[in-house]
């Protein structure tokens, strides 16, 4: 599972810089950072902080960063799932 890198993708997407992110989830810069960067696992409760500030649901970042998880369907499709839903997250 890619917690951080989900994280971090989405964040971009969204076009919302790294302190504006942190700030709003209140947490430091830095922590933020070392989730993004996968060198700090978030707790429940800090993910759905920055869910929230996100304004993404929590189980659509579990799901973007658990695509090895998905075995009913192939690279592929997995592949189209994910683009189709990150551009329904950078619409809102």
């Amino acid at each position: 599972m890619n917690i951080g890198s989900t994280i971090k993708q989405i964040r971009k997407l969204k076009g919302i810089q790294q302190i504006e992110l942190a700030e709003s989830a209140k947490l430091s810069k830095s922590h933020l950072s070392l989730i993004e960067n996968n060198k700090r696992e978030p707790s429940i409760s800090l993910m759905k902080s920055i869910a929230d500030s996100l304004k993404v649901p929590l189980s659509i970042i579990l799901l973007l960063a658990d695509k090895d998880g998905i075995t009913e369907l192939n690279s592929t499709q997995i592949d189209q799932i994910t683009a189709e839903i990150l551009g329904l997250i950078s619409n809102t």
